[in-house]
């Protein structure tokens, strides 16, 4: 839903944007709450979906769900919505991607740099 809802932002903004929901394009197997993906499918689907839609919008798409073959709604688990945005990065052959967490204070992927910034505390 909040995709969605973001999806409306960005045109009331003046963006072109388009909703892509997700279990059409992430193909999962059958277990709940920890589906592992078909990357073969999802792959498929994303090189036959994406860049299309990616041409006159920007694609807005949710993560942590899926869906299987058949299309009954799944869900990738614990962490399963930065999974989804490297399944789609890796899928789509991005050069980067980004995910941004609501957090307490500050996070780093820069271990040395977090080590000299607490040992001046």
């Amino acid at each position: 839903m909040s995709s969605y809802i973001v999806t409306l932002a960005f045109r009331h903004f003046g963006l072109k944007a388009v909703h892509l929901d997700a279990r059409d394009v992430l193909i999962t197997d059958n277990r709940h709450t920890q589906a592992a993906p078909n990357f073969a499918e999802t792959d498929r689907r994303l090189a036959q979906t994406v860049p299309a839609l990616a041409r006159d919008a920007v694609v807005v798409m949710g993560g942590f769900i899926g869906a299987t073959l058949d299309g009954v709604t799944t869900t990738l688990g614990r962490g399963g919505s930065d999974y989804t945005a490297s399944i789609v990065g890796a899928g789509i052959g991005a050069e980067e991607i980004q995910i941004w967490t609501d957090v307490d204070g500050m996070l780093t992927a820069d271990p040395p740099s977090w080590r000299a910034a607490t040992a001046s505390r």
